[in-house]
């Protein structure tokens, strides 16, 4: 006897709530847990990063934060952490603009974070996202809503224009840059062979400067030695750039951050803190893989966006005279 097709079961809309600067704090467990169960990057998307990013830079850009949650019955579902800022676009052209938390768009202070997105289990990012553009389009205050340092600029795209639908509102590319990825878990010799013979033979010349240059070592650093570190890391930056990379809030906030773990790359003086590594031949991220002993290493330049920035925009009809 042939069983009856099942029918899948409808999910429980999404309800949104906007969080307020204290409840955001109360909710921090709830914001770990959500995290746990799922994709988001566990650094730049979590508690401790953003509200840092947003003690230590916050008060220069701003209003306050827009931290919209989203429940299905009274499980947090997916969070969106915004924020709103009033700008002036080319110097005169006012803007009140909304943008992902741990992004300031053209602003060259704030730290920059990478992977940003909606944090939510895999399966309910897109409704996420377009949940999070529904709640802004309800909203006529803002004028521009800014995505960037993100894997996902084609998505969010996808979801504004198909939310927005309305000639009143377009979506643009701008300052477009691309960041490439190395998985170096099968080994070095199997990542070198799959690339092309000119990028195959750069790479290894690099790495022949950086291993002629002397033994490379990862040494843990103490909470009480990342003030120390990273005096370290602004010495090589004024050596190798001719300024310090870390000053001011920027340096306020790595210090005061609970890194909860912390290392330096040693190639003779040369230092890497955190996940970044600066060296004499090259640059690079590097984050440890908890399933291999190889390390996973990005190429970078001196800064490493994860793609373009996606700029929505809406305009208000000017009023004719009758």
């Amino acid at each position: 006897m042939a069983s009856e097709p099942q029918v899948p079961v409808p999910l429980t809309p999404l309800l949104a709530r906007r969080w307020s600067v204290a409840q955001w704090h109360r909710h921090a467990a709830e914001w770990q847990d959500l995290m746990a169960r799922s994709q988001a990057d566990p650094l730049f998307l979590s508690f401790e990063w953003l509200s840092s990013w947003w003690s230590c830079f916050g008060d220069s850009l701003g209003q306050s934060p827009e931290v919209l949650a989203f429940y299905r019955g009274t499980q947090l579902a997916g969070l969106a952490p915004l924020y709103r800022q009033r700008v002036l676009r080319n110097g005169f052209l006012p803007a009140q603009s909304v943008q992902m938390m741990g992004l300031a768009w053209r602003d060259p202070e704030p730290l920059i974070s990478e992977y940003l997105d909606v944090i939510g289990a895999e399966a309910d990012l897109g409704l996420l996202r377009e949940a999070c553009v529904q709640q802004l389009l309800q909203d006529p205050a803002w004028s521009e809503f800014v995505i960037g340092f993100t894997a996902s600029g084609t998505k969010w795209r996808e979801a504004y224009q198909r939310c927005a639908g309305s000639d009143r509102h377009y979506v643009r590319e701008l300052d477009r840059s691309v960041a490439y990825q190395a998985h170096l878990s099968d080994g070095f010799a199997v990542y070198l062979a799959g690339l092309e013979q000119s990028t195959r033979r750069s790479l290894w010349n690099l790495r022949h400067r950086l291993g002629g240059a002397g033994q490379v070592l990862l040494e843990g650093v103490p909470q009480e030695g990342i003030g120390r570190a990273f005096q370290d890391l602004n010495r090589l930056h004024q050596l190798r750039w001719q300024r310090p990379a870390f000053t001011g809030r920027r340096l306020r906030f790595h210090t005061t951050l609970n890194w909860p773990r912390a290392g330096n790359w040693r190639c003779r003086g040369c230092t890497w803190q955190g996940r970044w590594f600066r060296c004499c031949t090259t640059s690079a991220r590097v984050s440890a893989s908890t399933t291999s002993r190889w390390p996973s290493i990005r190429p970078s330049a001196a800064v490493c966006p994860s793609g373009s920035y996606i700029l929505a925009m809406r305009w208000k009809p000017r009023a004719t005279a009758g």
